[in-house]
């Protein structure tokens, strides 16, 4: 056999090809460290002194029924406390970390925190650049940071608000099924968390429905403009005539909220009895009948009926519609997609309305019902109820105490969408080349076109529902802040091509320092009652600085660009300065003190104050948490004494007689006269429980405001400054509040009173009070 030998030269080096490149080193960009800054930032502003504050009663409302979860004792859906997911991942926390009050908000704070990076995701729809500035602002929004400290469901539910927006619009440019699935997950929890998902279906719904008829056939757009016409009419003016449509009455609501486990025939005809006399009021029966054939028509006219080519109005724009336009998007969804998407979202629902991950083998079915049904339905009635029962302007006050910036730049961002779609209108005709270029153009227009809709949509709708509530300000304030970025970004873009050279910068310097002396000199006059005045004018000068500014740097280059980056700097410098303020102090100086809108009403600090007292003496006594406590109704007392072993509430306003051994009783001050037989033998001390704002001094309208006894000569801080501007003593008392948070009147409270033996006062702080 023939061997061959191996070669004994090398080929010539020219025809050898050697790999020489070195290993790619892994390096962090710029804009990652930036992300990585405010992640790390993030955690400490959410973790820190988290559990310091006092609960407000809903947190000890969701914390208790989370702890009931961690031990054992099962979980029944209650419409009044919203969708299930908090309980479940609040009891998680508490199987990790144990329970207290620092890990019972730690659920909170993990959402609060991944809130301020989820933009990240909307970088190639939104731009890099409004992707950080977004990140940035949610950082140290003072809203944002609050409620993501705080144990309610609105942390979690803007969350999956996000997500779902960017599942949308990532599915929209990359039609990648995990992004469908995505959505459908987002969705599904948003469902499982609170009411607010079916507010957020109808925004975004009607967005998606508004964008494909404009697309498809836009002279069916004047339908739904009747049709949004005709709804006005039957809610609006149809009721004056027919008497008011029966929404559920708090005893009706009952009947869903506290349904009967897996009796689904007794809840259908509750169900039954109050949704019939509802959908029969003339209002409701020409909605139904109009979306009916708003429905039947828009199916006809875009899918069924054919034109000249044999295919629909849909089939012919469908057909076109290149990648990443929704028409295009929604067109090429297999069936076997969207199956599992509804299957991703169904699962989420049953598993937690059952409440099968704490009654596997018992759960309960009937939730696959109640939990669109007694939530709905509940809520819906609640909107006559009008708890809160705060004035139409109310989140706008709130967002111009706590978000001026959003004030500022979500307008910029709208009038630069309306501009984008204004020169698209324009520039149509009916040539190959420009649907090509329409088609392009939409792509530019959607993802700031649905940042304008969510943001006046959700804006619109919390400031018509009958329940206004500080914590739900965080559904207004992402969508502007979303769209605020995007403007900001693109403004100061457009700004930046100008170049900012050292004598602008100089001169922009210079503006700044005058500014600080103006705000120096109007802090200093308003501390003083005969020159407030005055004050006014001080404002009038600020702004004249700025005119100023912006005419000399006009003037300089003749462009607009530097003096419009002169005017950014300054603006930011100054409103990020007052945001991180207010921010700080919010969260970690006011977190419990009402002095903010934002608390509105709480628990005040003595609560943890007499509890830590409380804690202290029962280890000294007894090494462990046993000692002896009775307490009446109040609910607090239920998370607050959870631990202790031999603890006693009578769950109405009189408690039963107390033995010897009883050594501490917590009771509402009200319910004391009732009890004073009991309470021989005890030293006593009055806190306040709970203490509120006061409203109608700062921000409601006496005259015409029922919560304010339609007072006449009535007035608040708001009301005063807006109807006299020029007014220097109501410009000075408005900004005193605004900056300082000194309200013009006392707080209001319901008190409680906590009762201790003689031996243990000393340990509590108590001698002040007299023994019975």
């Amino acid at each position: 056999m023939a061997v061959t030998a191996p070669p004994t030269e090398r080929p010539p080096v020219s025809h050898v090809s050697i790999a020489l490149t070195e290993p790619r080193r892994w390096s962090l960009t710029v804009e990652q460290m930036l992300y990585l800054l405010i992640g790390v930032l993030s955690v400490l502003t959410h973790l820190y002194l988290l559990g310091d504050r006092a609960f407000h009663h809903d947190e000890t409302l969701h914390a208790a029924y989370s702890w009931r979860i961690y031990q054992n004792q099962g979980y029944l859906h209650d419409p009044l406390l919203h969708g299930p997911f908090l309980y479940y991942f609040t009891a998680l926390q508490y199987f990790i970390f144990g329970d207290s009050d620092f890990t019972a908000r730690l659920s909170a704070a993990l959402f609060g925190i991944v809130l301020s990076l989820l933009p990240w995701f909307l970088r190639r729809d939104l731009g890099r650049g409004t992707a950080l500035i977004a990140s940035g602002y949610l950082l140290i929004s003072p809203v944002v940071l609050y409620v993501g400290r705080f144990i309610r469901h609105d942390i979690f539910a803007v969350v999956f608000e996000l997500l779902s927006v960017i599942a949308i619009l990532r599915y929209v440019a990359t039609e990648r099924p995990v992004w469908h699935y995505t959505l459908a997950a987002a969705m599904g929890l948003m469902l499982t968390t609170m009411e607010t998902f079916y507010l957020f279906l109808a925004i975004v719904g009607s967005f998606v429905a508004v964008w494909v008829v404009w697309q498809v056939a836009r002279r069916l757009f004047w339908l739904i403009v009747a049709y949004g016409a005709i709804a006005i009419v039957a809610l609006k003016v149809i009721p004056r005539f027919a008497g008011p449509i029966p929404l559920p009455t708090p005893e009706q609501a009952l009947l869903v909220r506290h349904q009967p486990d897996n009796n689904l025939i007794t809840y259908a005809r509750n169900v039954g009895q109050i949704i019939g006399p509802m959908l029969a009021h003339p209002a409701s029966l020409l909605v139904i009948v109009s979306t009916l054939l708003l429905l039947v028509a828009l199916i006809v006219l875009l899918f069924v009926r054919r034109g000249l080519d044999g295919r629909s109005a849909w089939r012919q724009v469908a057909d076109t519609a290149p990648a990443g336009t929704l028409i295009g998007a929604l067109d090429r969804i297999p069936g076997r997609q969207w199956a599992i998407a509804f299957g991703i979202a169904f699962v989420i629902y049953a598993v937690q309305y059952t409440a099968f991950l704490s009654n596997p083998l018992t759960p309960n079915i009937a939730g696959l019902i109640t939990g669109v049904s007694g939530s709905f339905l509940y809520w819906l009635g609640q909107h006559e109820v009008q708890r809160g029962g705060q004035p139409p302007h109310y989140y706008l006050f709130q967002l111009s105490v706590y978000e001026p910036l959003l004030l500022l730049f979500g307008p910029i961002g709208l009038g630069m969408v309306a501009g984008r779609m204004v020169r698209l209108f324009r520039k149509r005709n009916d040539t190959t080349e420009a649907e090509a270029r329409g088609w392009a153009a939409e792509k530019l227009l959607f993802a700031p076109m649905l940042l304008v809709w969510w943001s006046l949509g959700a804006l619109a709708i919390y400031s018509w529902a009958g329940e206004k509530m500080p914590w739900l300000t965080i559904h207004v304030a992402l969508p502007l802040v979303l769209l605020s970025a995007w403007g900001l970004a693109r403004v100061w873009t457009w700004a930046a091509r100008g170049g900012f050279e050292p004598l602008a910068v100089a001169l922009t310097g210079m503006a700044g320092v005058l500014l600080l002396l103006t705000f120096n000199q109007f802090t200093s006059i308003i501390r003083d009652a005969e020159a407030t005045r005055l004050a006014a004018l001080w404002p009038i000068l600020a702004l004249s600085f700025l005119a100023l500014l912006a005419a000399g740097m006009y003037a300089l280059y003749r462009s607009m660009r530097p003096a419009v980056l002169a005017l950014l700097s300054l603006t930011l410098a100054f409103n990020l300065f007052f945001t991180l303020r207010s921010s700080i102090r919010l969260s970690f100086v006011n977190g419990d003190v009402p002095v903010e809108p934002m608390v509105f009403v709480q628990t005040s600090p003595d609560v943890t104050r007499a509890l830590n007292d409380l804690r202290a003496a029962s280890l000294l006594r007894t090494g462990k948490l046993d000692l002896p406590i009775r307490f009446d109704n109040e609910t607090v007392w239920d998370w607050y004494l959870r631990n202790y072993t031999q603890t006693e509430g009578s769950r109405g306003t009189q408690i039963a007689p107390i033995g010897e051994e009883v050594q501490a009783v917590f009771m509402l001050s009200e319910n004391v006269p009732a009890n004073e037989p009991n309470l021989t033998g005890f030293l006593r001390q009055e806190y306040p429980l709970r203490w509120w704002f006061p409203e109608c001094e700062v921000y409601r309208f006496p005259p015409s405001d029922s919560n304010c006894g339609f007072d006449p000569q009535g007035s608040s801080l708001l009301s005063r400054v807006l109807s006299k501007p020029w007014d220097g003593k109501a410009l000075a008392d408005y900004w005193r509040f605004w900056f300082d948070r000194r309200v013009p009147a006392p707080l209001g409270s319901t008190n409680w009173t906590l009762f201790v033996r003689p031996e243990v006062a000393a340990e509590f702080s108590v001698g002040a009070g007299a023994q019975e």
